[in-house]
């Protein structure tokens, strides 16, 4: 029974050994219309990405030849051939590069070049990408060797992305975004990697026969470099994982601890998110309905230090607007709104900035912060200090897709009533909406010694109106 079983599972039966290999080796090696190929499959896989279409993703995955050199490369470890390993490598290189300067080109001179969905959930990778990539792989190989081919290898190109990884990888070269850059080339080389290890495995498994023999010592070598490569690749990953663990507990704690006790038939909370400032994360709720008194917020937070969340606080902003009357407005006016309150909440508590991507310049579409700064101070002498940048991280639900604001951080000559500053201050956001192009923006006030140091204070000494 178990002979029986062991030669039902055998991967070797009803494989084509010559024929694969003599596949693989053909495939690896790009010619002229396999890099053409390559190019539009890059540049379809960046237009899906910079418009965050699944579609076109999914088919740049598809016409994408990147496989090949990466089968190759696991092929000639299998069958201990330095020859095809050396060339199945150069092919790999030659395609990463081709498709990599691609990309960077293409978002050099895109018009939109925002970091969309599609971009920023490839730059985290964790160990589940690591098993996505081995047993896609395992699939890929095992297909490939049949007589009779199956539908599975599409589906393997899907599953472990290599186009679109690479791609992203070169919008963060394009946008000078080194985090991104290395995160997503990371997943990139993980996929890579796990593919070639997993054919490389199967190989072995169903005895193709060696191109070379090799002495044990050198066999011995070959393993321990190779358990080198695999730890180097697998441990960022599991560190991502335990991040992206932790992140989605606490997320989960929030919603049983804060959101759910504030949905009640009085209340709805229409928009919730988690904002980092310094060492404290502060969980921004925004409802209509019944008020929230302090007594009410400070409970919540003895619940969250119960759940071992001691740095978390909350902070409730509430709108007379039931959640049926925002959803009967345009989509623009709901979010408008929302970021006026969250723009009224800011301008009540002032946040640390420490999120702050960059300074205002060409990288980040905004004008240089000293010329604003001037625009500012000739029609509002009360500004003495301006700091503009991108703030990561502004989430419109309780999804892990981050997106990014243009954010301006004013420092104020004079002390000045409440009333005159927040009439001040609604006439300020308009003329910077104005001035950046910017449907909304984040306007928040903070003393210098808080604001990150991305863009230098112009040294201007400020005018006071005069009596």
């Amino acid at each position: 029974m178990t002979n029986r079983f062991i030669a039902f599972i055998n991967p070797r039966k009803g494989a084509d050994v010559e024929g694969t290999i003599e596949e693989i080796e053909s495939n690896m090696i790009l010619n002229r219309s396999t890099i053409w190929i390559l190019v539009c499959g890059a540049l379809l896989a960046s237009i899906g990405l910079d418009t965050s279409s699944a579609a076109v993703i999914i088919g740049a995955m598809l016409i994408s030849p990147l496989m090949g050199p990466i089968l190759g490369v696991g092929l000639s470890i299998g069958l201990y051939d330095s020859d095809v390993f050396r060339q199945a490598m150069q092919q790999l290189l030659l395609a990463t590069v081709v498709s990599l300067a691609t990309s960077v080109i293409y978002f050099s001179l895109t018009p939109l070049g925002q970091p969309t969905p599609e971009l920023m959930a490839r730059t985290h990778p964790t160990l589940l990408d690591v098993l996505i990539a081995f047993f896609g792989g395992v699939a890929g190989i095992v297909s490939g060797s049949r007589r009779e081919k199956s539908n599975a290898i599409p589906g393997v190109a899907i599953a472990t992305a290599l186009m679109p990884p690479l791609c992203t990888a070169g919008y963060g070269l394009a946008t000078l975004n080194f985090s991104i850059f290395l995160g997503s080339f990371y997943l990139y080389c993980i996929n890579a990697t796990f593919i070639a290890l997993s054919t490389t495995l199967i190989v072995r498994l169903m005895n193709f026969p060696l191109r070379e023999y090799v002495h044990e010592a050198r066999r011995r070598r070959m393993l321990w470099a190779m358990s080198a490569v695999l730890v180097v690749m697998v441990v960022p990953s599991v560190y991502f994982l335990v991040s992206v663990y932790h992140q989605t507990r606490d997320r989960q704690i929030v919603q049983n601890v804060v959101i759910k006790p504030l949905q009640r038939e009085d209340t709805e909370v229409l928009k919730w998110d988690i904002q980092s400032n310094d060492s404290v994360q502060l969980v921004r709720v925004y409802l209509s309905g019944a008020p929230i008194s302090a007594a009410q917020i400070k409970q919540i937070e003895r619940k969250l230090r119960e759940e071992h969340l001691d740095n978390y606080r909350v902070a409730v902003s509430r709108v007379n607007m039931s959640k049926q009357e925002i959803a009967q407005l345009s989509q623009e006016s709901a979010r408008k709104l929302l970021e006026s309150m969250q723009l009224q909440a800011e301008l009540r508590e002032p946040a640390s900035l420490q999120t702050l991507a960059i300074g205002g310049g060409a990288a980040t579409g905004l004008p240089p912060a000293q010329q604003v700064l001037r625009e500012v101070q000739s029609l509002f002498p009360a500004v003495k200090g301006l700091r503009m940048g991108r703030l990561n991280g502004i989430t419109a639900d309780s999804t892990n897709h981050a997106d990014t604001l243009a954010t301006v951080a004013i420092t104020w000559a004079l002390p000045t009533d409440t009333v005159g500053k927040a009439a001040t201050t609604r006439r300020l956001y308009s003329f910077l909406c104005t001035r950046l192009r910017q449907d909304s923006l984040e306007l928040t006030t903070a003393p210098p010694s808080r604001l990150p140091r991305v863009t230098p204070l112009l040294p201007v000494r400020p005018r006071l109106p005069k009596s």
